[in-house]
């Protein structure tokens, strides 16, 4: 992997190599051995490398971040992702940076610092989200947010599929930046008082600008929001419709499992859980072949409590339960563990295999 190699042009080209070895590692989900190589590369840089090869050392510690998210090396990827937030050149650039680092503070349940990072990076994109540390005031914004909220989703809801296709895709890099930012806000800050916020600004940056993969992600959290709390089943089911259309005609892959998890979570209020606990075990097999691993555990643990609602044999429902605890254990994803352990116990406890049932 270069460690003999001395010369800096030299360097620079198995730099490169390994940078594409470990893109086709991720291809084929060995995101360790995809870490190994983004290492490398990164240890072949020169030591001005920020200013002399900017684009190839801001690939390579990119993703060395997204990789080290997968395996579960948090730590790294906060340092990683610091050190591309102080030398990228622009906000652009820093986007996947602030993307992986507030995912990391969502997976470790740090919630007020993934907030505190998401909200001055929309600030530096132009989206800027009122603060105040009144309560009342906090309250009204909400309110205001969530009532702007549902016009919106209405306008989604009317169109037909034709309307909807016909809507160009988005071009303005800034606003597409922002979009990642306003997903990872929102997919982590479920329960914050933001969030109806950033979902509206989603859909209206989605009006205005045109169509992108993470539109697609926030159609998904509005039909599983709007079913299981507002009890609208025909915009939940119409807004999901949505939300796959999109999601095949962008090609999202990275989102597909979110998409479809999310999806399937609304459908679950109105369809046969035997149907949506298949495409949760689906949404589980894309999450692990495409390094969306926090996604792939949320959707394997809303397989097991479908199975469990469903009837499954439970000495067969035990084994799974047994094999992505310890996924979500070796990936150290705690709120999917967390989620998951109740469950756990109370099969376990139906099956007469716990020492301690009420542990």
């Amino acid at each position: 992997r270069g460690k003999l190699v001395m010369e800096d042009g030299m360097k620079e080209w198995v730099a490169e190599l390994n940078l594409k070895a470990g893109c086709e590692a991720i291809s084929l989900s060995a995101f360790r051995n995809a870490s190994s190589f983004f290492k490398a590369g990164i240890s072949l840089l020169c030591s001005n490398c920020w200013d002399k090869n900017y684009d190839l050392t801001l690939q390579l510690h990119n993703f060395y971040a997204e990789v080290e998210f997968c395996n579960g090396y948090f730590g790294e990827v906060d340092r990683v992702t610091k050190i591309i937030i102080e030398k990228a050149k622009s906000i652009s650039d820093k986007t996947r940076a602030y993307f992986i680092l507030i995912k990391t503070l969502g997976t470790q349940r740090n919630m007020n610092t993934a907030i505190k990072v998401s909200l001055a990076a929309l600030d530096e994109l132009g989206e800027p989200i009122q603060q105040s540390g009144i309560r009342s005031l906090l309250n009204r914004f909400h309110i205001f947010a969530k009532m702007n909220l549902l016009r919106t989703i209405h306008v989604f809801a009317k169109m037909e599929d034709s309307q909807f296709l016909a809507l160009k895709e988005m071009d303005v890099d800034m606003k597409r930046a922002a979009m990642k930012l306003l997903l990872v806000f929102a997919r982590f800050g479920i329960t914050s008082i933001y969030t109806p916020f950033v979902l509206n600004r989603m859909l209206e940056l989605t009006l205005m600008y045109g169509v992108c993969k993470e539109s697609c992600a926030a159609l998904a959290i509005i039909s599983f929001i709007i079913c299981g709390i507002n009890g609208d089943w025909n915009s939940s089911s119409r807004i999901g419709e949505i939300a796959l259309l999109l999601l095949e005609r962008l090609q999202a892959n990275e989102y597909a499992c979110f998409v479809i998890t999310m999806v399937n979570f609304a459908k679950s209020w109105t369809e046969p859980l035997r149907l949506t606990m298949k495409q949760l075990f689906f949404a589980y097999e894309i999450g692990m072949q495409t390094g969306a691993i926090h996604d792939a555990m949320i959707s394997a643990g809303g397989y097991c409590y479908d199975s469990l609602l469903c009837g499954i044999d439970l000495l067969t429902l035990e084994k799974d339960v047994r094999r992505f605890r310890a996924q979500m254990s070796e990936y150290k994803q705690i709120t999917a563990l967390d989620q998951l352990t109740p469950l756990s116990q109370t099969v376990l406890n139906l099956i007469g295999q716990s020492e301690n049932p009420v542990e």
